[in-house]
């Protein structure tokens, strides 16, 4: 019989669960206090604390499938199910409101590339606008000013 989730409101591998749909993996909790701590926060479960046996299954986990790397370096291999990295905690909580569930953050780009975007857009905006107001000969000139004198006249 497959382990049963922990998180609060999650049915997965209940019976109930297992009559219509397939097992769902689940990952035990970290022996490092300093994860399992995060583990905990984010599972909110009040004056709780897993037992040996507790897991959370991995429909709380953002997990990213990639092969595995032999201890050659060289050979591939297929995992027969989803490994956690070391930094995963679960985020994706489908029966808490939406406030209480984290939702992945896109990793920042570095400063100094925020800078150079920021400044290549002004300088794009800059050229198009010096290409809007360029005049390219003395009709075109007339027509600007013509344009203008009869829009400012009519809102007198």
């Amino acid at each position: 019989m497959p382990r049963r989730c922990c998180v609060p409101g999650c049915n997965s591998n209940y019976d109930s669960f297992l009559k219509t749909n397939k097992p769902v993996t689940t990952f035990s909790f970290p022996k490092d206090e300093e994860r399992r701590k995060k583990w905990l926060l984010a599972i909110r479960r009040k004056n709780w604390m897993p037992s040996a046996s507790s897991s959370v299954c991995a429909e709380h986990f953002n997990i990213k499938t990639q092969p595995y790397k032999g201890s050659d370096g060289m050979q591939q291999l297929l995992l027969n199910g989803p490994r956690l990295t070391d930094d995963a905690g679960p985020t994706i909580f489908k029966n808490l409101s939406f406030y209480l569930t984290k939702a992945e953050t896109p990793c920042r780009t570095d400063s100094q590339d925020r800078r150079n975007n920021y400044v290549h857009q002004q300088e794009q905006q800059g050229e198009e606008f010096l290409k809007s107001d360029d005049i390219t000969d003395f009709s075109d000139c007339v027509n600007r000013i013509t344009n203008f004198i009869t829009t400012s006249s009519g809102s007198c």
